[in-house]
């Protein structure tokens, strides 16, 4: 298992990218970090060029926050056309960072408007999956479908539904992530993990219901969740997106060693 950071939730430079942190992620002993591509999208490409993500010596092997809150993806106002154009650029930079996950969670970009049916917002993003399949192939990149809590997001809220979403589609290149934050307001963040088998493609980590770092191995449920992990034959990549409440390295790197242990723990 490979233990990452979400180092957006940290981020200090003036666009949010978290790209100041990178270095500091290395230093604490994650094996990745992962980067916000809206935020990375914004970046000229001479910052994107020269930049800290290729002077740390850590890998980026995922992305998140994939589409802008002003590209609305559901709803009479959805423009797919322009969705495609930015994800087929976003890819590319992604691509380029090494990384060869993008997290589809993008609330605001989703969500359902007011009156709008949510089957036929659902469709809308099924359509729009299928068609980014492709060029997220070209590029060696999955996009995994994360499912919010329904205070972020008013569509795809379980593992289950974006289980559904990604079997709707039907392309490899179309996965599944599973939050232990969100899942647990949600309801039991072990829900369905068994059931998503090989679409499980990446776990994001954070307390429930503060968002903190995790801090405590008896604070939450995360030994059944590792256990459900540990059955569905996932090992391949859990982030920290989780904030911390002062002290971001010492807090970041306790969580570090806290989710190692867990792991270990479960290996039965």
């Amino acid at each position: 298992m490979l233990f990452g950071i979400c180092i957006s939730m940290a981020a200090t430079d003036s666009q949010g990218a978290g790209v100041s942190r990178i270095a500091e992620a290395a230093g604490l002993g994650f094996d990745y970090v992962e980067l916000p591509l809206a935020q990375v999208m914004q970046l000229t490409q001479t910052a994107f060029k020269a930049g800290p993500m290729r002077a740390a010596g850590i890998p980026c092997l995922c992305l998140n926050n994939f589409f802008p809150a002003s590209i609305r993806l559901t709803g009479p106002a959805a423009n797919h056309a322009q969705a495609l154009e930015y994800a087929a650029r976003a890819f590319d930079r992604a691509a380029e960072l090494g990384a060869d996950r993008v997290v589809f969670g993008s609330g605001g970009a989703r969500n359902v408007p007011d009156g709008f049916p949510v089957k036929r917002a659902r469709d809308q993003l099924a359509l729009l999956l299928t068609s980014l399949a492709p060029l997220a192939r070209q590029r060696g990149i999955t996009v995994v479908i994360e499912p919010l809590n329904r205070a972020e997001s008013n569509i795809i809220n379980s593992l289950e539904e974006g289980i559904a979403l990604a079997r709707c589609v039907d392309d490899s290149s179309i996965a599944c992530l599973v939050d232990f934050y969100h899942a647990g307001l949600v309801g039991d963040p072990c829900a369905s993990v068994g059931e998503a088998g090989p679409l499980l493609r990446h776990v994001h980590m954070a307390r429930t219901p503060d968002r903190f770092m995790p801090a405590n191995a008896d604070e939450a449920a995360y030994r059944p969740f590792f256990a459900a992990l540990r059955t569905a034959g996932y090992d391949a990549t859990i982030s920290l997106e989780a904030l911390a409440p002062a002290g971001f390295s010492g807090h970041a790197k306790a969580a570090l060693t806290l989710l190692r242990t867990l792991w270990d723990e479960t290996a039965g």
